[in-house]
């Protein structure tokens, strides 16, 4: 028997550099127009894109991957600290990406965001259903029963860090206004001494806010003359304002900048020897790091990803035996039926004979056939060595 079939890439901060991702980043375009072009070609897919990561999971083979990420990117290679995975591992690596542990920022709270959103989009876009949904929901499961190891503090999150290098400035801009942007907003209002929040977005007619100024993203190149400090949070696929551009807008500044460049691929390309702390998400992902206590997170999350995979091994393991139980069966009755159709006076009676005997022998089988599918997944074995059926076949 084979294990549930899944695959997996990881383009992943710290092993790919941020150039490579952004490349990559560029090269995927919209997540629900990717994981239509993969629809389309016939191949179910998972595509979780972050300022961090670019994660793929497909329920099929290595070999089927291969021919995903050629739809997805090309010609484009596979750069340094890519991570191909396959079966339980990926299955583990999928539990722990939305668990946390794989964050920076050890139990970060907007992963889990990310990846809901990213599941749904799968299953709306993606083809995503059956087993391959349900490792899904269960890591998304596995995360919020595991969020109790991990440390509770809001601040310990990548939005929380982002906010606390924008200190000491008394006004902040935020640029976006999606998971990330509202993550930032809301680290801004929790900080000690929080400054005045401004947020940037395309659309200011769709938000409603009294704890924040919403502004038109079309004001951003007058926040980076004016405001002391601004953290960059879009979904853009490019520079939000051209090199030469931002060039001119720092050197008509009178003061420096803090900019913190949340984006991916980066919103800003600052000039050298402007005025600008600048901070991209690498930088800010490695300020990040730091021992955190995890408690038992790591065995729990393991321990589910494995029982996950145990499930779908045993149902597979009793499918297959429950249909060679059928298949005995249909083989006995057609014996017996050959035996004694010589014996019939009239066509008819055979079909008869055949309907009586197919049925008896299946309401035999009711009993043990709902017994595997609820709890005897365990006795599947000794049930197996009984009717002389080989599971491993």
């Amino acid at each position: 028997m084979k294990d549930f079939e899944i695959s997996s890439v990881s383009y992943a901060y710290p092993a790919v550099p941020s150039d490579d991702r952004a490349q990559l980043a560029t090269s995927l375009g919209p997540v629900s127009t990717a994981l239509t072009r993969l629809c389309e070609a016939g191949i179910p897919s998972f595509i979780l894109s972050t300022c961090l990561r670019i994660e793929i999971a497909i329920p099929a083979p290595l070999e089927r991957l291969d021919d995903a990420l050629q739809i997805l990117f090309g010609d484009v290679p596979n750069p340094p600290g890519t991570v191909h995975r396959s079966g339980a591992d990926a299955v583990e690596h999928i539990f722990r990406i939305v668990s946390g542990l794989e964050s920076p920022v050890v139990g970060e709270r907007e992963i889990l965001v990310q990846f809901r959103h990213a599941a749904l989009d799968a299953a709306k876009h993606g083809g995503a259903k059956g087993t391959f949904v349900g490792v899904l929901d269960s890591a998304i499961a596995t995360a919020r029963s595991v969020s109790d190891e991990l440390p509770a503090d809001p601040r310990r999150s990548m939005a929380g860090v982002a906010a606390g290098l924008t200190a000491p400035a008394e006004r902040v801009a935020v640029f976006g206004h999606g998971e990330m942007g509202r993550s930032v907003a809301e680290a801004l209002l929790d900080l000690p001494h929080k400054p005045i929040v401004e947020v940037y977005v395309r659309r200011p007619e769709l938000i409603a806010s009294q704890q924040v100024i919403i502004r038109p993203l079309s004001e951003a190149p007058t926040a980076l003359v004016t405001m002391p400090a601004v953290v960059s949070a879009t979904s853009a696929k490019t520079r939000l304002i051209p090199a030469d551009e931002l060039a001119v807008l720092l050197a008509s500044r009178s003061k420096p900048l803090i900019m913190v460049d949340m984006a991916m691929p980066p919103d800003f390309s600052p000039p050298a020897g402007a005025a600008v702390e600048y901070h991209d998400i690498d930088h800010l992902a490695t300020l990040a790091k730091a021992h955190m206590p995890r408690g038992q997170a790591d065995e729990i999350v393991s321990h589910a990803a494995e029982e996950f995979m145990h499930k779908i091994w045993a149902g597979r393991r009793t499918g297959h035996l429950i249909e060679h139980l059928f298949d005995q069966a249909d083989e006995a009755v057609d014996e017996v039926v050959e035996r004694l159709a010589g014996k019939l006076t009239a066509p008819e009676d055979r079909a008869l004979l055949e309907q009586a005997a197919r049925t008896a022998a299946h309401k035999v089988l009711h009993r043990p056939v709902r017994y595997l599918s609820g709890n005897g997944t365990d006795d599947a074995d000794a049930i197996a060595a009984a009717f002389g059926v080989g599971l491993d076949d």
